[in-house]
């Protein structure tokens, strides 16, 4: 397959930052996309805003699912591969890239038949409700548009292609922010229609991404069965996708439910707070991109070396990943507590909002190098086809420590020790993370797991 790489060979650092370094582009153009929403809803005031914080939960947990699903994809496309057995890589991306359609459909007829009690529930109401339904109408009308370069971005990390994608995000984050303020404000014939209108830019940029996904995975890398798929082996690889892409999703969905918990403790704090949380993650999302493209680098890196029974080379591309991400956690962590007004101020000049993303600034980053260790070891588990694993710890990391503990801190300390609380679960989280990924080392270093002398 041109264009792919081989990762069960050469030296390992390498072969990651190689990885890394074409997916941290990507990764903060798909950031950049998400900020300039947040950037120019917000010089509308603190009401859009607000209403980009609710809706967050619900955007994180649509593309959680298809995430999940597209883990499960990386995890069999990448073993595949480092069997060399190409015809499974071509049957299992079309397949995934078929369900990944199916389920996003359901999502979106749901969502559309929820939309006022769901985002009630969270705690929104009267005028920001109305924001809300004009944004996640668009959204959920097109979102279809996003499920084959998602998952077909998916594949390609599994034979060693970052490039293509982050091409890609990085030519739709750009459309994306020309349009925002043309559609949002209003430019010559546009008229201006706010939250409508970051919506409709979204979807065009989106436009240019499953055009461009769908070139590169089926001309340029030719990843695409382009027959009509025999349904008796479309359901096989439906069942080994969600073997690993269904315990993901279900896992990935604990997040957004966990952000929606805690984003309704924040609401209890007013509008304000919920804008400020909103933006704050906003900004979290780009300031741990590095750990990001480190963690989605290794799960190709893992299960190409898993199929070729490489164990020693897993153990020492997950530590130096280790390494690295701690670095950059620490890293980020100073720059954003030293500079937290700064950055909270290009987001609203509303000082309720402002004070809200400061708090956050400067308690939870903290925590971000210990965020980086949980993600590391999800990758490795599910790239070793061990997804409840992960999804446990996922679990215990959200719903045992992060929820309870945020709960417990709002009621004793407020706002601080709700933030607080989040960070101390990420702290717990990663040592449960740790512990048993060093488990998992000694049952794989067994003489079966091993590729013979």
């Amino acid at each position: 397959m041109k264009h792919s790489k081989d990762l069960t060979e050469g030296k390992i650092p390498p072969a990651i930052i190689s990885l890394a370094i074409p997916m941290f582009l990507g990764m903060l153009a798909i950031m950049l996309f998400q900020l300039a929403d947040t950037y120019f809803l917000g010089q509308l005031g603190a009401d859009e805003l607000a209403a980009m914080g609710f809706i967050f939960p619900v955007f994180f947990a649509v593309h959680s699912l298809v995430f999940g699903l597209g883990g499960g994809a990386t995890a069999l496309v990448s073993i595949a591969y480092g069997k060399k057995d190409f015809d499974s890589v071509r049957k299992l991306t079309t397949h995934s890239i078929l369900l990944g359609l199916t389920v996003v459909i359901l999502i979106s007829m749901l969502g559309f038949l929820t939309i006022t009690p769901l985002f009630t529930a969270l705690g929104a109401s009267g005028h920001i409700l109305d924001l809300i339904e004009q944004y996640v109408v668009i959204y959920y009308a097109t979102v279809l548009l996003l499920v084959l370069p998602m998952i077909a971005n998916s594949a390609n990390r599994a034979v060693g292609d970052t490039k293509s994608p982050a091409i890609i995000m990085s030519i739709s984050a750009g459309v994306n922010i020309i349009l925002d303020p043309i559609f949002i404000f209003g430019f010559g014939p546009v008229p201006p229609m706010g939250m409508q209108g970051a919506a409709i830019a979204t979807s065009l940029a989106w436009v240019i991404t499953f055009i461009a996904s769908f070139y590169i995975i089926g001309v340029r890398l030719k990843m695409l069965e382009l027959s009509i798929p025999v349904i008796s082996q479309v359901l096989d690889s439906w069942k080994q996708i969600l073997h690993i892409g269904a315990p993901a999703s279900a896992a990935n969905l604990v997040m957004p439910i966990s952000v929606a918990l805690i984003t309704s403790f924040v609401a209890i704090y007013g509008n304000e707070a919920v804008a400020g949380f909103g933006a704050a993650t906003r900004v979290e999302s780009l300031a741990i991109i590095g750990i990001f493209a480190i963690s989605a680098s290794l799960s190709p890196f893992v299960g190409q070396n898993f199929g070729a029974k490489e164990i020693e080379r897993i153990k020492q591309g997950v530590n130096f990943s280790f390494k690295s991400a701690i670095s950059w956690g620490l890293g980020v962590s100073l720059i954003i507590y030293f500079f937290a007004t700064p950055i909270a101020s290009l987001f609203s000049q509303n000082p309720q909002v402002i004070n809200s993303s400061v708090l956050y600034f400067t308690i939870v980053p903290i925590c971000y190098w210990a965020w980086g260790v949980s993600m590391l070891v999800y990758s490795t588990l599910y790239s070793l086809k061990k997804p409840l694993w992960a999804g446990a710890l996922i679990v215990l990391r959200l719903f045992i420590f992060m929820v309870p503990l945020a709960y417990l801190g709002s009621n004793f300390f407020g706002l601080t020790g709700l933030f607080a609380g989040m960070a101390l679960a990420e702290i717990l989280g990663a040592g449960a993370s740790y512990f048993l990924y060093s488990k998992l080392m000694k049952e794989i270093s067994k003489p079966e797991y091993s590729k013979p002398d």
